[in-house]
């Protein structure tokens, strides 16, 4: 049994996948948690001095309620030393902030680089595809489709003046004329616009002269009914 045991152990260590490699960091990387790390001790070391330089005032105040002069002569020669100490510190602290803001800054600058690169290869990898005159060609051959498209549309919806309907029927008639003449027959000439319209006021007139023909008989029909 303990010989079954043991196998299924190997099996379940076979079963289990290889871990894989921890990804190593890059120098530029390392060299950035390095400064990030030094920060971030500035910073609690600037804190801790902070507190000595509090206790140390409250050490001196103490001293002196207690007629200790001297002592607390001392609690402040202490406290002054830790105040430089402090504005180093601080000094320090802002030069590592600066230098990480300026690293951060130049990382920025090289993916913006970088990104820009890959745009670039794309682009001229597209253009290399078009060339300038089958993009020429193309441009020539859009606009002759469109002038040709406008003048269809032009010709189309063109509406015929009144000078065209007389050359129209000007026309027509010089036709049924050369056909009459090959017949030996004689057409009448085509009627103009003058014409027709004289033909109009003979039928107005003589619907005119009706009525008046007509009114004595009406006013006699009135009389009579009356």
């Amino acid at each position: 049994m303990g010989f079954l045991f043991s196998k299924e152990k190997k099996g379940n260590d076979a079963k289990k996948p290889p871990k894989r490699p921890k990804e190593e960091m890059s120098e530029k990387d390392k060299a950035a948690l390095d400064v990030k790390r030094q920060r971030d001790r500035l910073i609690k070391y600037e804190k801790e001095m902070q507190k000595k330089i509090d206790r140390e005032t409250e050490m001196c105040k103490k001293l002196l309620k207690a007629g200790k002069r001297d002592q607390a002569k001392l609690a402040l020669r202490k406290k002054k030393y830790q105040q430089n100490l402090l504005e180093k510190t601080r000094n320090q602290l802002l030069n590592i902030e600066e230098l990480i803001e300026n690293v951060e800054a130049a990382q920025m600058q090289q993916e913006v680089f970088k990104a820009m690169q890959v745009g670039t290869d794309l682009l001229q990898k597209i253009n290399s595809e078009m060339s300038i005159e089958e993009v020429e060609q193309l441009m020539d051959d859009t606009a002759e489709a469109i002038a040709y498209q406008q003048e269809l549309n032009d010709l189309l919806s063109q509406d015929l003046t009144a000078a065209d309907e007389d050359d129209v029927l000007k026309e027509l008639a010089q036709i049924e004329q050369m056909e009459a003449d090959e017949l030996g027959l004689e057409m009448p000439d085509a009627p103009s616009k003058e014409v027709q319209k004289e033909d109009q006021q003979q039928v107005e007139e003589e619907e005119e002269e009706e009525e008046e023909a007509e009114e004595p008989q009406k006013q006699k029909k009135q009389v009579l009914v009356q």
